[in-house]
C-alpha cells in the first residue's frame, strides 16, 4: 500500500478554524499547540488528535462547500490515504508517531461556516458514512511535519499481527517429533497444518495477483494432484 502524505497540521487556541503550522510534537493529550473550548466533547486521551482526508476536503469544495483544510476543526489533514481504511481500530503512522483511531467526530453547528447552508452534518458518519473526521489516541508521542508519510493499517490487520504474535511462543516451544503428531486418525499434524496454510496463501496470493493483472474476477478452482 502506497502511504499518504501529511498536507496540513492545524491548531488553535480553541474553537475554528485552526490555523496551518509547518511541524508539531504529537503527545497523549494531543497536538502541541491546539486546544479544545469544550472538553466534554472534544480532546483529552481517547480523542487526542481529529484527522480528515485532503480529497474529501477537494470533493466537498467541488460540491460548492467553502471548507479549507483546518476549518472543520482536524488537527492532520492528510493527502493519499483511503479514507475507507480509516476506521476505528485503525493504527496511523505518522511522522515518528503512532495513532489508533477511536471512533468518528460528530459534527455541530460551530463548523457551519465552512459549508454551504451551514450544512454541517454534511460530514456525520451518521448521515454520510464515509465522509466523517475521524478521533484517534496516542499510542507512541513523535515528531510530525507537513510531507510526512502518512499510512494507515486496517484494524482487522493489527488483529490478525496480534493473533499471529500470540501462537509464536507455542509454535516455537514445538519439538520435531510433536509437530508430526497427529491428535487421532485422520486429523492432520501441526506440520500438515502450517503446510497447508503457506499453501494456501501461496496459491491465494497468485490467484488474486492474476485477477488483478488480467482484469478479472472469476477464481480457478484448486486442483489437487
Amino acid at each position: 500500500m502506497t502511504p499518504g502524505r501529511v498536507a496540513s497540521i492545524n491548531v488553535s487556541a480553541g474553537g475554528v478554524p485552526k490555523l496551518a503550522r509547518d511541524r508539531a510534537r504529537i503527545g497523549p493529550e494531543g497536538v502541541e499547540g491546539d486546544r479544545q473550548q469544550d472538553r466534554r466533547f472534544h480532546g483529552g486521551p481517547q480523542r487526542a488528535v481529529s484527522l480528515y482526508s485532503l480529497e474529501l476536503i477537494e470533493a466537498l469544495r467541488a460540491e460548492g462547500h467553502p471548507i479549507v483544510p483546518g476549518s472543520i476543526g482536524e488537527n492532520l489533514t492528510l493527502s493519499g490515504v483511503d479514507w475507507r481504511d480509516m476506521r476505528p481500530g485503525a493504527h496511523v503512522h505518522i511522522g515518528d508517531a503512532e495513532l489508533e483511531l477511536t471512533g468518528f467526530a460528530s459534527p455541530c453547528q460551530k463548523i457551519a461556516n465552512a459549508f454551504r447552508d451551514r450544512q454541517f452534518t454534511r460530514v456525520s458518519e451518521k448521515v454520510h458514512p464515509g465522509w466523517s473526521r475521524a478521533y484517534a489516541r496516542v499510542l507512541s508521542e513523535g515528531n510530525a511535519a507537513i510531507g510526512d508519510e502518512a499510512a494507515a493499517t486496517q484494524a482487522y490487520v493489527i488483529q490478525l499481527l496480534g493473533s499471529v504474535e500470540a501462537a509464536l511462543p507455542r509454535l516455537r516451544s514445538l519439538t520435531s517429533d510433536e509437530t508430526q503428531q497427529r491428535p487421532a486418525p485422520g486429523k492432520w499434524s501441526p506440520r500438515e497444518i502450517i503446510g497447508h496454510l503457506i499453501d494456501s496463501t501461496s496459491n491465494n496470493h497468485q490467484r488474486f495477483v492474476r485477477a488483478h493483472v488480467e482484469h478479472r474476477r472469476v477464481f480457478e478452482a484448486y486442483r489437487c494432484s
